[in-house]
């Protein structure tokens, strides 16, 4: 079978699986001569009380050229009478313009009370990858998954599966069928389910210039090992506590955020290297928590990076409570997780204790005593006081850290030595000195945070006194823009290693994209940081104080405040220096690249892990051999990962053949709403972003450039409560929503306009 118009593909179509409701179609030249007669005809032809709705059916929508999908105008909920009919009838007449006379329309029943209703597409629009991909919504509204309204869901299932959702058996069984009728697996299906019986509103071809070939064996092949690895790490482990585990993209160390879904190998293994691997639960370990340095925190799954829930949660744990109480205390947080996995991105707010904070009583209140006893919960309570004291205690010793390895980058940069040596102690001084630090202080960053909310919400101090500490903080992205003034080369100097993506050699860096992110934006900064000073009142003072002293009896007031203020403001000084490491890494590595005549985008796929093996071993392979047939193996890998499509949270096996995505819960900041065009800053598209909401992927510190211009607000993907991005919006009183998830962020970018409420915690879409 071929394509046709719309109303004429669906007038031929003999369906099995589908009702297609019953429809009429006009000639629109007809319509135009004889409007009274067929408006009689049209309404004769239905039932009195049917609601209708009047179809677009042009010639140039719905061929096998192209599809214009959305170019012409349909009009929904229109009664059965001539008046309405005739309103809606000269809407989608008056959409066609040039081509009215030589078009038809049609009238049809409209199925508006359906239990869910959305587009089924045959392939993944993005890639070609071979899913069924649905976007639905459940309820009454048709229209809600094509117009791209809130709360709409996607699911994903593997085309070749044998398992999949009950929920839309029918459905896909509908696309095989359709398939298979015109003999295209690229198809766009506009579908309804009501009562268990399947509605065809509407088939189109996806066009595609250039098809791609997937081996579907291969494919299967690799998911039922994914499937697999899956069930063996769910399994009861001998060293870890916890009954089973879960995997997300965005918790702790968040992934996503930093490197992204689909990293390349140089950045994926870089990342493991200085953090994930074992520099995380050193740190951590240091602090008073179990000792997980045996374990890695993250996960290649098919190239998606993934945490180990189970791991994480394990981390958390005081080391000096009892197995038994570790091991309840796990389930009961694996057990909140499995229930709200929505939570991903906000573990630490929302499911663990890890530090002491005004809230934490009411909270541990809240366990019911049978998961944790009375003597648990004191014993927990008891630690927590003891790993935030010992935050405070650590604090200055970190930043003495920090301090040495600009000592030991320098020194480096100076040596003689060879860069495959240079790459080598790059890595183990900012490991030393920088990452492991900097896991500290990050951690004394969050404390300092979760002390500053919980104290707003139990009305310790005013949420004005919180926001003001917030603004009046010193941070690197208000000492950038300060530094404007400076000369190109002075600013190059101090900030010319920052990058959009940190993790990425591909992404140029400040000085490398000076002009474009920086050279034409010479406004005045003087007003913008006008703030009133910080100062606690005489009754938030006392509150204060009481509250301090069932910390520790010794702690005074200046130091706790002073706590506060490093513990954010030198997570992001230490964040600032280690990544100039990161960037003489990706230097020498440029450097290698020239003389191995091997290009930059090769080299990003790239195992750094090669180059620190070359620092000790020695075969009788060239270097360029060996960095080839490294590359080689990654890119093969790198391409084919593209098209395995995963959940952000993997909570059973079958997540692997098809799961639903569904919008992510934002965390919002900034005191006033404001509406505007949006600008999406993806890779170098870097042009005057003044009066715009932007729209990044992730909150990476890279990003700070994007404070230098007059934004209006700011919204990404990927990022906590407690990330880079949050910490900067908080500080500049910027509109912010953080984190808002793949569905609603592509919903965003594709849009004119928005409106972002973060008091009212709301975002509204203008398309």
């Amino acid at each position: 079978m071929k394509f046709y118009n719309k109303a004429n593909t669906l007038r031929k179509i003999k369906c099995k699986n589908a009702f297609i409701p019953k429809f009429l179609i006009i000639n629109t030249k007809d319509y135009l001569i004889n409007r009274k007669n067929i408006l009689k005809k049209i309404v004769k032809n239905f039932s009195k009380n049917k609601i209708l709705i009047v179809r677009s059916s042009s010639s140039e929508e719905d061929t096998n050229i192209k599809s214009n999908a959305g170019r012409f105008v349909s009009v929904p909920l229109v009664q059965n009478n001539e008046d309405t009919l005739e309103i809606a009838i000269d809407k989608v007449i008056n959409s066609y313009r040039k081509n009215k006379k030589n078009s038809i329309f049609f009238v049809q029943e409209m199925i508006s009370d359906c239990d869910l209703s959305g587009v089924i597409t045959t392939c993944n629009l993005s890639n070609q990858s071979p899913y069924y991909v649905i976007n639905y919504f459940e309820g009454t509204d048709t229209t809600a998954a094509t117009s791209g309204k809130a709360n709409t869901k996607n699911y994903f299932q593997f085309k070749y599966s044998k398992i999949g959702s009950n929920k839309f058996k029918k459905v896909i069984k509908l696309a095989k069928e359709l398939e298979k009728k015109f003999n295209n697996n690229y198809l766009d299906i506009e579908f309804g389910l009501k009562k268990n019986k399947v509605y065809l509103f509407q088939v189109r071809p996806i066009i595609i210039k250039k098809k791609i070939l997937f081996d579907q064996k291969n494919f299967e092949s690799s998911l039922i090992k994914l499937k697999n690895k899956i069930i063996k790490l769910k399994k009861k482990s001998h060293n870890l506590f916890g009954d089973t585990s879960y995997f997300g993209v965005m918790p702790d160390w968040n992934p996503a955020e930093m490197i992204g879904i689909k990293p390349k190998a140089l950045a994926f293994s870089l990342y493991q290297e200085l953090i994930t691997d074992f520099i995380w639960a050193k740190n951590r370990e240091k602090y008073g928590f179990n000792d997980l340095t045996s374990n890695h925190l993250m996960s290649n799954f098919l190239g998606t990076p993934f945490i180990d829930i189970r791991v994480d949660f394990n981390s958390w744990l005081p080391k000096n409570l009892k197995d038994k109480t570790k091991e309840k205390l796990v389930n009961y947080y694996l057990n909140i997780f499995k229930n709200n996995h929505n939570f991903h991105d906000k573990i630490e707010f929302e499911i663990l204790f890890t530090c002491y904070n005004a809230e934490t009583e009411d909270k541990l209140n809240e366990i019911k005593n049978k998961i944790l006893n009375k003597e648990e919960k004191q014993k927990l309570k008891t630690e927590l006081k003891k790993i935030t004291l010992n935050s405070i205690s650590k604090i200055n010793d970190e930043i003495r850290k920090i301090e040495i390895l600009k000592k030991k980058q320098n020194h480096v940069k100076k040596s003689k030595i060879y860069s495959i040596d240079k790459i080598y102690w790059y890595i183990e001084d900012c490991k030393r000195y920088g990452t492991e630090p900097f896991a500290g202080l990050a951690r004394s960053g969050f404390i300092a945070v979760e002390l500053l909310n919980s104290m707003t919400n139990k009305k310790i101090i005013e949420k004005h006194e919180k926001e003001l500490f917030f603004q009046n903080l010193k941070s690197i992205t208000s000492e950038i823009i300060k530094n404007k003034s400076l000369s190109r080369k002075k600013f190059c100097e101090k900030y010319g290693h920052l990058r959009p993506s940190t993790y990425d050699i591909s992404s140029k860096n400040y000085k490398e994209n000076y002009e474009s992110l920086f050279g034409k934006n010479k406004h005045d900064e003087t007003k913008k940081f006008k703030i009133s000073k910080f100062k606690l009142s005489n009754k938030s003072k006392k509150k204060l104080e009481k509250f301090i002293k069932t910390l520790d009896k010794k702690l005074t007031l200046n130091t706790f405040l002073d706590y506060l203020r490093k513990g954010i403001q030198y997570r992001e000084y230490s964040k600032f220096i280690f990544t100039k490491s990161i960037d003489y890494i990706f230097n020498e590595i440029k450097y290698l690249s020239t003389r191995n005549k091997i290009s930059i985008s090769k080299l990003s796929h790239l195992n750094i892990k090669i180059i620190k093996e070359l620092y000790y071993n020695l075969n009788n392979k060239n270097l360029k051999e060996i960095l080839n047939k490294n590359i080689k193996e990654n890119i093969d890998d790198y391409k084919f990962n593209q098209y395995v499509e995963l959940p952000q949270v993997i909570k059973k096996p079958s997540d692997v053949f098809y799961f639903t995505e569904t919008a992510g819960k934002p965390n919002f900041f900034g005191s006033k709403a404001v509406e505007g065009e949006i600008y999406f800053l993806n890779n170098d598209n870097f042009k005057s972003l003044n009066n715009k909401i932007i729209c990044i992927r992730g909150a990476d510190p890279g990003y700070d450039f994007i404070f230098d211009h007059k934004i209006s607000g700011l919204i990404t993907e990927y990022g906590g409560a407690n990330s880079h991005m949050s910490i900067r919006c908080s500080e500049l009183n910027i509109p912010a929503a953080i984190g808002v998830g793949s569905i609603s962020f592509n919903n965003i970018v594709n849009s004119k306009k928005i409106y972002l409420d973060p008091e009212g915690k709301k975002i509204s879409v203008e398309k």
